[in-house]
């Protein structure tokens, strides 16, 4: 039993209707030139005023109210994609039906009129063209041509003029031709959808692996570098300090020599999960640095400001117990950290790598006051 293919994800969707606006565009006010060249060269709008007037307000409605929804489209299908596409999609359908109405009131005419000839003429070329450009859509590619094409058959069946047969054969080969067609620009239009999808996103996992550490899910230290790169740059511009802290393992290689490394792995990761729970503003960056050294920026932060933060990452690795596995029983391993924190206050008068280097020394003094607490180097660049 075969089942049906899993419909494309809403952003895939969006960008389909989007692009079936973009192609239904060519034709918003063509219904409606259409329609009064063959009003005025047929006779149709001296012979038949109400159904020329009506069918071509009609027409002039549609493309107002088209014009209308296409320019709210960006905006109404970032909020309710299915109703945007359905107001959007009906639209387009209205128009094909509209000329398969107004065919069907010539058709069902005594004697033929030339206008109805022209109608028929018409009629079958914008199904033929609207059923397979605008096809992308599964609902435009099912209905768009019938929706045209149906009234003025019925028609021909309730009201047999001429060669009843002949013309209801070619309508079913036009509708199968346009089926057919259809289905090869759909099938190309989505096989190259979601193969661009597929594409951009491998690109953003590729770039999300380019700048992640792989040991411990945060940042590496070449994204570090280029962020800390921009915000220098803004900080810069706008005149607003940059903190930074350098976050070093206190005793890391004796954990490794006692436990192992893999319990060193699993210590790591914990103490960059902590550390990242700890950073509440979507702005500020953890990242690992190298080794068992992280390092930590926050834009548009002050002296005091810092001190908060580093406190704060300082208590949550101290609150971190791990346990590793013996022969007797799992045996409870604290870790603690040591955190230097420089401001650049003023960062047009230094340079990254000179507020990396105050970080580090003032980490150094950390280490050298006994390690597991936090210090500030007092300094503007």
């Amino acid at each position: 039993m075969s089942t049906l293919p899993p419909p494309p994800p809403p952003d895939l969707q969006r960008l389909a209707l989007l692009d079936l606006a973009q192609r239904a565009r060519g034709g918003l006010a063509l219904h409606l030139a259409l329609w009064l060249l063959i009003g005025v060269f047929s006779g149709l709008a001296g012979r038949s005023p109400l159904l020329f007037w009506l069918t071509g307000m009609t027409f002039g409605a549609n493309m107002v109210v088209r014009w209308w929804t296409e320019s709210h489209l960006p905006d109404r299908s970032s909020t309710d994609l299915p109703l945007a596409r359905a107001s959007f999609v009906g639209l387009l359908l209205a128009n094909p039906l509209v000329w398969g109405l107004a065919c069907a009131a010539e058709r069902a005419r005594p004697s033929g009129t030339q206008a109805g000839d022209w109608i028929w003429f018409t009629l079958t070329g914008v199904a033929a063209s609207g059923g397979i450009s605008l096809s992308i859509d599964p609902l435009v590619r099912r209905l768009y041509a019938a929706l045209a094409v149906l009234p003025p058959s019925l028609v021909m069946l309730l009201f047999p003029h001429g060669d009843r047969g002949f013309h209801l054969v070619a309508v079913l080969l036009f509708l199968l031709y346009v089926r057919h067609s259809s289905r090869v620009v759909h099938t190309d239009y989505w096989s190259a959808a979601c193969a661009r999808a597929e594409l951009e996103q491998r690109a953003r996992e590729l770039e999300l692996m380019s700048c992640t550490d792989t040991l411990t899910q945060v940042a590496n230290r070449l994204h570090f570098d280029r962020r800390l790169a921009q915000e220098w740059a803004r900080a810069r511009r706008e005149r607003t300090p940059v903190a930074l802290m350098m976050i070093d393992v206190d005793h890391f290689k004796r954990v490794n020599d006692e436990f192992g490394h893999a319990f060193g792995d699993t210590c790591l990761q914990e103490i960059a999960r902590a550390l990242r729970a700890a950073l509440t503003r979507p702005g500020d960056l953890l990242a690992r640095y190298g080794g068992e050294e992280f390092v930590v920026m926050l834009p548009g932060t002050d002296n005091e400001g810092a001190m908060l933060v580093a406190e704060r990452l300082h208590a949550a690795v101290a609150a971190l117990t791990l346990h590793v596995a013996t022969r007797s029983a799992p045996l409870a391993v604290p870790v603690a950290c040591s955190i230097g924190v420089f401001v650049a206050g003023n960062p047009a008068a230094g340079s990254p790598a000179s507020a990396l280097e105050h970080a580090d020394e003032a980490l150094y003094q950390a280490k050298h006051l006994g390690r597991n607490r936090v210090v500030m180097l007092a300094g503007t660049a």
